[in-house]
């Protein structure tokens, strides 16, 4: 009796766990986001429930405090990157006739208010984004408790729409751990 009930608790316990579980689900391969672009995977990645929300997808190996890409497809003129129940609080917002580095400063503003401080942006170049002129970018910043954060993003505006795929990760370890395949992601980009 004893071991039944042992093995009838550690069953709900699991099953507990497994719906809270419910809606990540591992991604490979192709993967085409909202119908804009389509990027290829070189390593299984785990996808998170889109926030219904932001335009957003997010996509993590190993959690997503450890490494996050995120990808935004078609943002529309004057649209956020970020949501809040913060009526008061002023978020970025994206329009359409911004340039390149304007396109830039609108990235980093939205990872300060999603809580990456002191966001900065480095290393801005020109790089295609499929067969779009794009620009490629570097960001350093913190965490809010204080752990250093890099990443790497391009975007490019396609009929005045903004596309747009970043990688962020702890700087110690994690960011460099798939820094390759991160590279290779952001090469495979084919627009739809």
């Amino acid at each position: 009796m004893v071991a039944f009930v042992r093995n009838g608790c550690l069953a709900g316990l699991l099953v507990t766990a497994m719906a809270g579980c419910v809606g990540i689900t591992p991604v490979t391969g192709p993967l085409d986001v909202d119908g804009a672009y389509r990027i290829t995977l070189g390593e299984t990645w785990s996808a998170y429930p889109r926030d219904t929300r932001t335009k957003l997808r997010n996509l993590t190996i190993d959690g997503d405090a450890l490494n996050s890409l995120t990808f935004a497809a078609s943002l529309e003129d004057g649209h956020t990157l970020i949501k809040t129940y913060d009526r008061e609080r002023l978020l970025p917002v994206y329009r359409s006739d911004m340039s390149q580095t304007e396109v830039v400063e609108f990235i980093r503003d939205s990872l300060s208010v999603g809580g990456m401080a002191d966001a900065t942006i480095t290393s801005l170049r020109p790089e295609p984004f499929g067969p779009l002129e794009g620009v490629r970018f570097d960001v350093t910043g913190a965490t809010q408790r204080g752990l250093n954060m890099s990443g790497t993003g391009k975007a490019a505006i396609e009929d005045g729409k903004l596309h747009l795929i970043i990688y962020t990760a702890p700087t110690e370890y994690y960011f460099e751990l798939h820094e390759y395949e991160v590279n290779e992601i952001l090469g495979s980009i084919e627009l739809l």
